[in-house]
């Protein structure tokens, strides 16, 4: 008797340490002020309670008849009051740009058959600069840190690469160090890979595409397989931190492109290795590249395309998961 009560108090306290994997994640889901337009593959990063998002137009938003926004306008979502507001001008048209954000300055990266990178001070609402990635390439996922550009992956013209013709994929991490002005290459991601996703936490990059993820090491310039989540991110699109958990967000049921999204919150608990899926489901499917932020207790989610439509049908919503365990 003493044997068995012993074999099942080590299975309890072994299980309770490993992994699981629940339906445990509840939210409220919230609907925001509309964005001022459809958008997906746009830039835009969240700094002191408000979202900054670099759009092409503002129809749903009342501006002035004498406002030209040839080349797209810098549009701010306040959290805290529910409004968007435009307030710049983009320079020079950047359309399928990716960004980041280094203190207080965001940074445009590439684009459809772009190599430009554009500079925005949300302190003074003012673009500082422009200058040039190697060559052009897009559908990158780019980091920071150190006060260095990290861009990673993508899509590049063949003859941009040194290839005769074609659209090549690409492996590449470029570091740009902005003190500097410098560029150099940085040790190639695990295989060739466009449309890759990341997050940063505690200055470590969780890059990932498909159902596979691997963290880079920015100050040692090292890649390695993240474990706990290798084969468990149900070909989640889009991911922030919030509370020292991963939220990924929409979950495929396939590696295609024409599959239907699961409509899914997924969190992975770095410290404890839990990873949840929610009980309820998100109001629909979105897929290329919208922006899902973490702030306070919730997690935003914006933009994209819906994947229930054929065609380049562009989301302008904005919808809050008010997590609620």
């Amino acid at each position: 008797m003493k044997t068995i009560l012993l074999l099942l108090l080590t299975l309890v306290l072994s299980s309770s340490t490993l992994p699981v994997s629940d339906t445990l994640l509840k939210f409220d889901i919230h609907k925001k002020a509309l964005m001022p337009s459809g958008a997906y593959d746009f830039g835009a990063e969240i700094y002191k309670g408000k979202i900054y998002t670099f759009l092409e137009s503002t129809r749903n938003l009342k501006t002035s008849r004498n406002t030209n926004y040839r080349n797209g306008v810098v549009c701010v979502y306040d959290i805290s009051t529910n409004k968007w507001e435009a307030i710049n001008e983009i320079p020079k048209r950047q359309k399928g740009a990716s960004s980041t954000i280094i203190n207080n300055k965001i940074y445009l990266v590439g684009g459809y058959d772009s190599d430009l990178i554009q500079v925005y001070n949300i302190d003074t609402n003012e673009w500082e600069e422009d200058f040039k990635l190697p060559f052009k390439f897009h559908f990158t996922t780019v980091e920071s840190y150190n006060n260095k550009l990290f861009i990673i992956g993508g899509y590049a013209n063949g003859r941009d690469v040194g290839q005769s013709s074609g659209v090549q994929i690409l492996d590449d991490v470029h570091i740009y160090n902005t003190s500097t002005k410098e560029w150099k290459k940085g040790m190639p991601y695990h295989r060739k890979a466009s449309g890759l996703n990341s997050l940063k936490y505690k200055n470590e990059f969780y890059v990932w595409s498909k159902n596979e993820m691997f963290k880079y090491n920015p100050r040692k310039d090292t890649w390695t397989i993240f474990k706990p989540l290798m084969n468990k991110m149900q070909y989640s699109q889009e991911g922030t931190v919030l509370n020292n958990k991963f939220y990924f967000t929409n979950g495929i049921n396939s590696g295609s492109e024409l599959a239907k999204s699961t409509k899914k919150l997924y969190s992975y608990d770095i410290k404890s290795g839990r990873f949840d899926a929610s009980i309820d489901d998100l109001i629909y499917g979105r897929k290329k590249n919208y922006k899902v932020f973490g702030y306070n207790n919730s997690v935003y989610i914006l933009g994209g395309k819906n994947d229930e439509y054929e065609g380049n049908i562009a989301i302008d919503d904005l919808i809050e998961l008010q997590i609620k365990n």
